[in-house]
């Protein structure tokens, strides 16, 4: 089963990557709702890329163990299927125990963020 938090982190992720991409000029990004389709999909990322008509293709993982949260990216030229570029980050969640859960609707309180 989804985790639904990590699946709104996942979501707001993409979407802030999409519309920060889609601010360079000289880049063609696609849509969200086209890439969206792929989510959660083990598929063939150099299948997407020529599904999509792009030479790179931006995949990303988040993965949760206790409170610890990590998240790797890559980006893969799928024309030569090689790995351009990837990162890591992980974090402990620093949410307090004793605060409720957020309300998606809602932002973080200050002090449970």
């Amino acid at each position: 089963m989804a985790n639904p938090d990590r699946e709104y982190l996942s979501d707001g992720l993409t979407e802030s990557i999409i519309n920060n991409l889609s601010q360079l000029t000289n880049l063609k990004v696609i849509a969200r709702s086209s890439v969206f389709r792929y989510k959660g999909k083990d598929l063939d990322v150099q299948a997407i890329g020529r599904e999509l008509n792009v030479r790179a293709v931006l995949v990303g993982q988040i993965k949760q163990e206790g409170d610890e949260l990590a998240i790797n990216v890559e980006l893969m030229d799928v024309q030569e299927n090689r790995s351009i570029w990837g990162g890591h980050v992980s974090a402990k969640n620093r949410r307090h125990p004793e605060c409720p859960k957020r309300n998606r609707q809602q932002r973080f309180r200050k002090s449970c963020a």
